[in-house]
């Protein structure tokens, strides 16, 4: 795989991923353009490892969150499992009850991707992401933090978390809006999507391993790895910081007129067959 499109790639997947406008999608369309193929057997293995390079943005962007959700997880252990209203540890529990929703999504993950990888069905989605985007600038959120957040409200996000198994559908978005909807306080709302992203990410790693070791590795692939996730890591990291700058001033709408655009536009030059 040639360098340049290792940087690219990362660039795209870090920006994309935390800003409202969907990572997998845009990775979809520009597959479309650049013929992966030739350069690899598969870009399954790439998409994971420009993952964990967001991953790493997130870790370190909310680093005193994750140590406290460290520590909690700890001392919930150490006191049988009970929550006893406990920040760290309900948070802890209802992470847990937002991931539930996303194993089934992925036993059907591959079909899915496989059936909307299509330019046109992309850009619905991406209209579907423009949507929910200009909804959430509407509402004002709640006061539940991760000290009362409930049941319910982790099931929605979860919910909406599986619904951006979707090429062209934001997850961050998704999970942002759900929060939103169900009544959690702005700041948190962005918070517990980002921190959500932690598990799926891990699970997407662990289920990759057998086409990881299936990979005939070069020298020039580890190279062009290992650049794409660095730029994955330090673009996600801007990106994250953006992001919770904008959701503090409800600017959503902005991203919401892009994937519109991005969306329309997807539709018509995949009908022309040009996509």
């Amino acid at each position: 795989m040639p360098i340049w499109i290792a940087v690219v790639m990362g660039i795209i997947q870090g920006f994309t991923e935390f800003l409202p406008v969907s990572s997998s999608g845009h990775l979809a369309l520009m597959q479309n353009i650049v013929d992966f193929e030739s350069f690899m057997g598969s870009h399954i293995v790439f998409d994971i490892a420009l993952h964990l390079g967001t991953l790493v943005s997130v870790v370190i962007a909310f680093w005193d969150d994750v140590k406290f959700l460290f520590v909690s997880a700890i001392d919930w252990v150490r006191h049988g499992f009970r929550i006893e209203k406990h920040e760290g540890r309900n948070t802890i529990f209802m992470l847990f009850i937002s991931t539930l929703p996303l194993i089934a999504a992925y036993l059907v993950k591959d079909k899915i991707e496989a059936v909307f990888q299509k330019p046109v069905l992309i850009g619905v989605a991406l209209l579907y992401t423009a949507f929910i985007l200009w909804y959430s600038d509407k509402m004002t959120g709640g006061k539940k933090t991760g000290k009362t957040m409930t049941i319910k409200e982790a099931l929605l996000v979860g919910i909406m978390q599986c619904i951006a198994v979707l090429p062209g559908v934001s997850r961050s978005g998704s999970t942002m809006t759900a929060g939103l909807f169900g009544g959690l306080e702005r700041g948190f709302a962005v918070k517990y999507a980002f921190l959500l992203s932690i598990p799926a990410v891990l699970g997407a790693t662990v289920t990759s391993i057998p086409d990881v070791l299936a990979m005939a590795w070069t020298a020039n692939d580890v190279m062009a790895f290992v650049i794409g996730i660095v730029c994955s890591a330090v673009s996600g990291y801007f990106a994250i910081f953006m992001v919770r700058k904008i959701a503090a001033s409800k600017n959503f709408k902005y991203f919401a007129y892009y994937c519109a655009l991005a969306g329309t536009l997807a539709i018509i030059l995949g009908s022309m067959g040009i996509l």
